[in-house]
């Protein structure tokens, strides 16, 4: 290999045509996955989220929130 000279990459034919294998394709049996939710407003204070609906939605496996956190001791 040179500085200068053209590489052929093996992988770039399976890329431009839309086969291309990801990591973030992938969802193995097991896997959880995270939703973050956050204040609309940059100096916004979300003050209560009401979580029965979501705790009671099948698959749902915790729910997490500031005071869980904070019942914790988690500083």
């Amino acid at each position: 290999m040179k500085f200068g000279t053209p590489q052929t990459r093996d992988e770039d034919a399976t890329l431009v045509q839309g086969k291309g294998s990801y990591v973030g394709d992938r969802d193995p049996a097991g896997t959880l996955w995270m939703h973050v939710i956050r204040s609309d407003n940059a100096s916004g204070l979300i003050k209560a989220i009401k979580t029965s609906h979501a705790e009671a939605m099948p698959g749902v496996r915790l729910i997490i929130t500031s005071k869980v956190i904070e019942d914790a001791g988690i500083k």
